[in-house]
């Protein structure tokens, strides 16, 4: 397990990377928010699922398909409230891109 050391919050909490796809979701599934790669082959099957997600970079499709697959535009139309923080990530711009996550928590 990669163990990135943070004490400093009562609302995180580190999970051994060796959890079956079923124990992930329903950790996601209980999360307020799930932070996520969209490159990752995994995200089309977390992409299909009653999760909000908070955005960091293009989605796979976007960036190496001529047609690519728009899984956030299509959770956008059937009212999941996913948060996109990747143009504050670019400009590292990291503040506030934590007070948007903040912000969109309900």
């Amino acid at each position: 397990m990669l163990e990135l050391d943070i004490k400093n919050s009562d609302r995180y909490f580190e999970v051994d990377h060796e959890l079956t796809f079923s124990e992930e979701l329903f950790l996601c599934q209980m999360a307020d928010l799930n932070i996520m790669t969209a490159e990752a082959g995994l995200f089309t099957a977390f992409a299909a699922c009653n999760i909000r997600i908070v955005q960091i970079d293009n989605e796979w499709s976007s960036d190496h398909l001529s047609s690519p697959i728009e899984l956030f535009e299509a959770r956008k139309k059937i009212g999941i409230l996913d948060i996109d923080i990747r143009r504050e990530l670019k400009q590292q711009n990291y503040f506030l891109a934590s007070k948007i996550i903040i912000e969109n928590l309900n």
